[in-house]
């Protein structure tokens, strides 16, 4: 049989996966293929993340400019004339509130400039200048449909010149407070609505009207004050924080005398316990070895013992006792580090003062 040749023949067809040639040109010929197929993968993703990333953008410039006109049905079309109608009614008999949200919800069925331009008609008429100019500057981005109808070009550049001259009436608010350290942080809010941290420094457009300015500050005093802002004023609100005092808090201490005398009254109730127990049961089997008073001599010791524990209970539990009002002592001499009050009078005050007498102690003190 004859030995197998040195080289390799070539290969058929380099393009496919599988040939009918020798292994070793196989190993050569295959990776260029996979090559080519992993660059045609990469193109194809390529392309497909530039599509999606157009796609992304058109959506948010979209968003940006205002929903714009859209294909609507005959249901819609009639329910917005009704809804239109319905408030230049209100409008005519003064209820601008009602007028706006009529014109409101057509310019959501509808979206073109037409509504929109009544919808910020109405917002200026209650005194919304800021909203009406917001709403005619979102219908000049409204795109220009091909063959669109000339109410809706009028309309655009009607509200394009309302958004203009509006502009010049919107009043602005500019609060300066003054008495704050430069690094302490300032909390200005208008009418409850509070600025971006450190802006109020700075002219902000408002709507006229009553507005209520306040001003905080870590450490400092509220500032608040209330003006009336009329159309195309630009007014400075000037406003005094005042340093606010606290004593500093103490560290708290317990007087000893709260756990001097809780622990002595605990252990003073405790034998007194103990020695009644002990005095009644020996005045019990006393009884039982003594007729109509009378007791044989052998009961004497037992009587003496009885005795002295029934005195010894009654010192037992007048040490608890005077033990108990030590510490409570002790809590009302305790400081819990709170800033003390200041006194409401010249005798204001608390005086405690421990009393012990013949069989019974007690608190004498003045509040």
């Amino acid at each position: 049989m004859p030995p197998p040749p040195l080289l390799a023949p070539k290969l058929t067809e380099v393009s496919e996966r599988t040939a009918t040639t020798g292994g070793a040109a196989i190993l050569l010929a295959e990776p260029s293929v996979r090559r080519c197929e992993l660059t045609g993968e990469r193109h194809r993703w390529a392309w497909l993340g530039l599509l999606l990333c157009v796609a992304l953008c058109a959506s948010q410039v979209q968003a940006q400019t205002g929903a714009g006109p859209r294909e609507v049905n005959v249901g819609d079309r009639e329910t917005a004339r009704s809804l239109m109608d319905a408030g230049d009614a209100k409008r005519d008999a003064g209820d601008h509130r009602g007028a706006l949200d009529a014109y409101l919800a057509a310019d959501r069925i509808m979206g073109v400039p037409t509504t929109g331009v009544d919808v910020g008609r109405a917002q200026e008429k209650l005194g919304m200048l800021l909203e009406a100019r917001d709403t005619w500057l979102r219908v000049t981005r409204y795109p220009i449909r091909p063959a669109e109808a000339d109410a809706f070009t009028k309309a655009r550049g009607l509200a394009r010149a309302l958004a203009t001259a509006v502009a010049s009436r919107i009043p602005s608010l500019q609060i300066e407070v003054a008495g704050v350290a430069a690094e302490v942080p300032i909390t200005v809010t208008v009418d409850g609505v509070a600025l971006p941290l450190g802006t109020h420094r700075f002219p902000r457009k408002v709507n006229p009207g009553h507005k209520t300015i306040t001003a905080t500050a870590p450490g400092y005093s509220e500032g608040r004050q209330a003006v009336m802002v009329v159309e195309s004023e630009q007014r400075v609100v000037k406003l005094l924080l005042v340093v606010v005092h606290r004593e500093p808090r103490r560290e708290p201490s317990t007087s000893p005398l709260l756990y001097i005398g809780f622990g002595l009254g605990g252990a003073g109730l405790l034998a007194g316990a103990i020695t009644g127990v002990l005095s009644l049961t020996k005045a019990s089997d006393i009884k039982d070895r003594c007729a109509e008073s009378i007791c044989p001599q052998s009961a004497e010791e037992d009587i003496d013992t009885a005795t002295t524990l029934a005195n010894a209970a009654n010192v037992s539990f007048g040490v608890g006792a005077l033990g108990v009002g030590l510490g409570v002592l002790g809590i009302v001499l305790s400081d819990d580090g709170e800033p003390s009050q200041p006194a409401k009078g010249p005798d204001a005050g608390l005086i405690v003062e421990p009393l012990l007498g013949p069989g019974w102690v007690g608190l004498s003190g003045r509040f």
